[in-house]
């Protein structure tokens, strides 16, 4: 869940993404994050942020989601998604998540931070690329993994 926007927000401001945006269950955080956006774009700087209500096992949430993201000019058949999720599912959820938005797009870059459930990941064929150098013991807030996936078109 996208929350109260920050990590869209934080996306946004760092000029690397096209669109930067999210989906969020709750329908209270996404009025909440939405009056956020307004708080950040006072500039009049279009910073194509959005958050849409929804749920990420949902079909139909998806469908709202990916009509969303063209509707803001992003192709997902061409497009590279770049997720954060700061754990904030079991593996069920997870793996059920990545189906869905496996449909729509061919090339996944995930960010998992605090990653319990990252076997899910790689049972799904992401590649690992990166993580974070911190010990064992150290905070799950610093701890990460970078995965990658990718659907080469075929010749």
């Amino acid at each position: 869940g996208a929350g109260l926007g920050k990590t869209p927000i934080i996306a946004a401001e760092t000029g690397k993404f096209s669109l930067s945006g999210g989906i969020e269950i709750d329908e209270e955080l996404v009025q909440e994050g939405n009056r956020n956006f307004l708080k950040v774009n006072k500039s009049k700087k279009d910073k194509n942020l959005f958050l849409v209500q929804g749920n990420v096992e949902s079909p139909g949430d998806i469908e709202n989601l990916m009509s969303t993201i063209k509707g803001l000019g992003i192709n997902p058949g061409t497009a590279t998604l770049f997720i954060f999720n700061k754990n904030s599912y079991g593996p069920e959820v997870l793996k059920n998540s990545l189906i869905q938005i496996e449909k729509h797009f061919s090339s996944i870059v995930y960010l998992y931070q605090n990653p319990i459930h990252h076997y899910v990941l790689t049972s799904m064929n992401y590649i690992e690329f990166g993580q974070d150098s911190k010990s064992f013991t150290a905070h799950k807030n610093y701890k990460y993994r970078l995965f990658f996936k990718h659907v080469y078109a075929k010749e």
